[in-house]
């Protein structure tokens, strides 16, 4: 049984380490801008990491990042949030606007399934 818990620690921390190391800030942030361009066709979309809370802005909606947020690939070539236990998508130019669910539209089902790859790499940061 010691051995057992103790192989999943080591495997565990080695595999969360190795994603870490896979998912670099910067990285993610670049490759998500560029999977919502890709759809909306504009260059000034606005995608920022913040620290303080953590959530990913896109444009003026803010998207928490935590064991709350839920990501999942949705129909029509669509990602969608599902978000819980008073976690909520917020807008930064209206502080009334809280909402529980959320669909983002990309051009095709591969770049769904990287925005939801590199969405979660920011879990590690």
């Amino acid at each position: 049984m010691r051995v057992f818990i103790i192989f999943n620690v080591i495997f565990f921390g080695f595999s969360q380490l190795i994603m870490a190391q896979n998912c670099s800030l910067d990285a993610s942030l670049s490759k998500i801008r560029s999977l919502l361009i890709e759809k909306k066709s504009e260059e000034n979309i606005k995608i920022e990491y913040l620290k303080n809370k953590p959530a990913l802005q896109i444009n003026n909606h803010v998207f928490p990042i935590s064991e709350n947020t839920h990501i999942k690939l949705g129909s029509d070539n669509s990602v969608e949030f599902f978000l819980q236990k008073g976690t909520a998508i917020t807008d930064v130019n209206d502080p009334a606007f809280k909402r529980a669910y959320w669909q983002i539209n990309f051009a095709s089902k591969n770049a769904c399934k990287q925005f939801i790859k590199y969405f979660n790499c920011l879990k590690y940061h």
